[in-house]
């Protein structure tokens, strides 16, 4: 038995070339019990498919790319609470 799948390829992250849609998606989700979203490793490129330039301006953009993931999932960021 196979768990029920969301291939998640947002606009908001690069597309993902033709050739390779059918083997790669940014993230799936699976629904099984409880969802769980498993996130591809990220990089520094923008939607457009141009990569940042410097260090830090990438490590944004892979965690724009993340949030944008978590997005199209419905899913929020859980912020703990200051002690």
């Amino acid at each position: 038995m196979t768990a029920p799948t969301s291939h998640r390829n947002p606009a908001s992250v690069w597309g993902v070339p033709e050739p390779f849609k059918s083997i790669y998606s940014h993230a799936v989700e699976v629904t099984a019990g409880t969802r769980l979203l498993f996130i591809s490793g990220q990089v520094g490129i923008a939607r457009d498919g141009t990569p940042r330039v410097g260090f830090s301006e990438q490590c944004e953009q892979a965690m724009d790319n993340v949030e944008g993931l978590l997005s199209a999932a419905a899913m929020t960021k859980v912020v703990a609470a200051a002690p």
